[in-house]
């Protein structure tokens, strides 16, 4: 993913604003784009990780049973909704 990304940066950008770029600089351009856009991920999973509860959760479905769900999707023999 990394060299994707920077792939795209070298051939989209930086050879749009500079296009007589030799090899050896496109190729240190590249490496130096994919090593920021590495501390950014990185950088990023560190302040999800510790945003708290604030954050949306990707991949947690409720379950059925779940009392912070709408009435109308619980499910009627759920034993921990009934009261």
């Amino acid at each position: 993913m990394l060299n994707g990304c920077s792939a795209v940066v070298l051939e989209d950008i930086v050879k749009r604003i500079r296009p007589g770029i030799t090899q050896t600089q496109g190729a240190v351009i590249a490496k130096i784009t994919a090593l920021v856009i590495g501390l950014i991920s990185v950088a990023l999973v560190v302040f999800a990780r510790y945003a708290g509860s604030g954050m949306l959760t990707v991949g947690k479905v409720p379950s059925c049973c779940d009392p912070r769900l709408p009435s109308h999707l619980s499910l009627k023999k759920c034993s921990s909704t009934s009261k």
